[in-house]
């Protein structure tokens, strides 16, 4: 057994043999004397990447430059692609105004239409044609009396009364109806049938008439007939009638109607005998025409689909004829209404 201390010594001797005796760790070497070079160093050397001229100060990057470019710029990289395109292309060079092609072109574009496409389509300046998918089924409207032809209410014989038009003829009346039809056949050709609903009422207001003509005894002459009772009168027609309506002309659609009528009616009075309430049954009879008016508006028409799934608005005139069937109070009244439908 050796000595503890010659141990140490044969071990530093041989730890100096091993660092010495390796090439791979020599001290000294230059990079291109070893063989762990770094990795972009060895590319180069093998010829994968060609580096830069170290004279001219080029980098790597500007060299890759220099591949895709055959001239060299004034700053000794190359000529930047944009350059080159506005010297073979002498349009993409700016004006004087600084405009470049682009917006030289964009000037000679129509202007564009505020609102866009679907704007233009609703407003009716489009070749394009909206279209309003489903069919038509269903009808509404109202309708205002302007003309009385006749307005006559009468009793049956000797009741006694003062006639109808003695009593209210000589004052204007107030006749508003609104309907709702639903129309099983609807064609935008040959027409549409449909049963309507139609409820109405009718206004009238007068002043009392004496039954015969009193005498002054002082003078000798006639009192006034008008006394000092105030009347009114109210009817409510409620109809259930067939309607058949043309669309061989589109925009003037001409219509017929037919059907019962249950008239309620209630006459009032300021002094104190009764008022008067009954239930008289008619014919309701009807002829008219229905105005197109989607011509007139474009856009409101296209609003009207869109909010309330309206295809077709009308302007509507209609003449109006009660024949009496039964009751106490005989309905003989004409007239003319105006108003306006919409069909959905």
């Amino acid at each position: 057994m050796l000595p503890r201390g010659s141990n140490y010594r044969i071990c530093f001797v041989a730890a100096v043999v091993l660092v010495f005796s390796t090439p791979q760790l020599s001290f000294g070497a230059t990079p291109d004397e070893t063989s762990h070079q770094p990795y972009i160093d060895q590319l180069m050397k093998e010829g994968s990447v060609q580096s830069g001229s170290k004279s001219s100060g080029d980098s790597y990057i500007r060299g890759i430059q220099n591949q895709f470019s055959n001239e060299p710029s004034s700053e000794g990289g190359a000529t930047r692609h944009i350059e080159q395109l506005r010297r073979e292309d002498p349009s993409l060079v700016p004006n004087a105004n600084g405009e470049y092609y682009t917006d030289q072109e964009r000037k000679k574009l129509e202007p564009k239409t505020e609102g866009g496409a679907i704007q233009a389509v609703r407003e009716g300046k489009s070749e394009l044609k909206m279209t309003m998918p489903g069919g038509i089924s269903r009808s509404f409207g109202l309708r205002y009396g302007i003309k009385s032809v006749s307005q006559n209410y009468s009793r049956g014989s000797g009741s006694g009364s003062v006639d109808f038009k003695t009593l209210y003829g000589q004052n204007s009346s107030t006749d508003l109806s609104g309907f709702y039809e639903f129309q099983p056949i609807h064609s935008e050709l040959f027409g549409s049938l449909g049963i309507i609903g139609i409820f109405g009422v009718s206004v009238f207001s007068g002043t009392g008439q004496l039954a015969s003509a009193i005498t002054d005894p002082r003078t000798g002459q006639l009192f006034p007939q008008s006394s000092q009772t105030q009347f009114q009168f109210f009817a409510f027609p409620a109809t259930v009638a067939l309607n058949y309506r043309f669309n061989l002309f589109q925009i003037l659609r001409p219509s017929v109607m037919v059907g019962p009528t249950a008239l309620g009616y209630w006459e009032t009075r300021s002094d104190s005998k009764p008022n008067i309430l009954g239930l008289s049954w008619a014919v309701y009879t009807s002829i008219g025409i229905s105005v197109l008016l989607d011509w007139m508006s474009k856009e409101m028409h296209w609003d009207l689909y869109a909010n309330h799934q309206i295809q077709h608005s009308f302007f509507t005139v209609d003449y109006i004829q009660y024949f009496p069937l039964s009751g106490q109070l005989k309905a003989q009244n004409s007239g003319v209404f105006v108003g306006f439908a919409f069909e959905y």
